[in-house]
């Protein structure tokens, strides 16, 4: 199989990195070395390193090797956006944590477009607001609420 993209890199006698090339589409790489060129390596992701101790002035053969990696474990994290704007609802996420020492009001202060004038007045944009908790309406005192 062909790769692209191979990093060729060519080191000195003291490890200092003196040239480099990437393969193009069909594997080639053109490389000016000059006497101080000791080794090179040949590496690319997922691939073992390749070094190439000798140079010649005919074509290098290569072979790399994929690395033969498996995972014990995978864990996927994901944190949901404080505010998520649906084409309905605006939807506040709230991180359970009660560290946070957050309560109701001070999470709607924090909605953008939403005034909270006392604990039972809301007001957002002009528009009628209806608060849910977990999917389920709140019962705010009526005549309370300003729209």
């Amino acid at each position: 199989m062909l790769i692209t993209g191979v990093t060729i890199s060519v080191y000195d006698r003291d490890s200092i990195k003196i040239a480099g090339a990437l393969t193009g589409t069909n594997g080639s790489f053109l490389l000016k070395l000059n006497a101080k060129a000791q080794y090179a390596y040949a590496t690319h992701v997922g691939y073992l390193p390749y070094k190439i101790v000798s140079f010649s002035l005919s074509p290098v053969k290569m072979h790399l090797s994929a690395l033969g990696m498996q995972l014990a474990e995978v864990t996927v994290k994901s944190n949901r956006p404080f505010i998520e704007q649906q084409f309905d609802r605006l939807t506040v996420n709230v991180d359970g944590d009660i560290k946070s020492g957050l309560n109701a009001v001070d999470v709607l202060k924090k909605v953008p477009g939403l005034a909270v004038v006392n604990e039972f007045a809301l007001v957002f944009e002009g528009k009628s607001v209806t608060v849910y908790l977990d999917g389920k309406p709140t019962c705010i005192i009526p005549g309370k609420v300003t729209m």
